[in-house]
């Protein structure tokens, strides 16, 4: 573990990973918080996550043919660009406070899509970049970090999601 951690490329993609799973954690706890919130019920959550749960069956066994047709690292900085694109758009709308609950489904939506592109590209791009010996570990250390970067931000996200509301969480 330790030469792993010695590879500067290891430790950019380590900490960009993490940067990534944190903002994706709030982004999912804010909007889950506030489809419950907003509603008063459950209900709506629970129809969004179902449908997005069939969405990601649906497209998993097709995304692995689709990754490997592209270079890994371009759909990466795609996926990243879109983000970059997306965000001032977006946060015009939530600042202007005109977003709808359909907004917030489709910006739901979209991050789980988004997800389940970069996890598979992740771990090809991983094969792509570093030697056959060092797979198992980095990606066990990605996916180990994935799950606390979430789990944290989803902590941090409930902490900030009374006290100052979804627009913070988001930004």
């Amino acid at each position: 573990m330790k030469e792993v951690f010695r590879n500067r490329n290891f430790r950019k993609l380590f900490f960009s990973n993490l940067f990534s799973g944190s903002g994706q954690g709030m982004t999912m706890i804010g909007i889950s918080w506030y489809l419950v919130e907003s509603t008063g019920s459950a209900s709506l959550l629970g129809s969004t996550m179902l449908i997005s749960s069939i969405l990601t069956l649906l497209m998993g066994p097709n995304l692995g043919t689709w990754i490997d047709r592209f270079s890994r690292k371009t759909i990466l900085q795609m996926e990243q660009l879109g983000d970059v694109r997306f965000y001032p758009s977006w946060l015009f709308g939530v600042f202007g406070e005109c977003i709808t609950n359909g907004c917030w489904l489709l910006f739901f939506f979209a991050t789980t899509c988004m997800s389940q592109i970069h996890e598979p590209t992740l771990t090809a791009f991983v094969q792509e970049t570093f030697d056959q010996k060092h797979y198992k570990t980095i990606n066990s250390l990605l996916e180990v970090q994935n799950q606390i970067a979430l789990v944290l931000a989803g902590a941090f996200a409930g902490m900030l999601l009374d006290k100052y509301g979804l627009h913070l969480v988001i930004l």
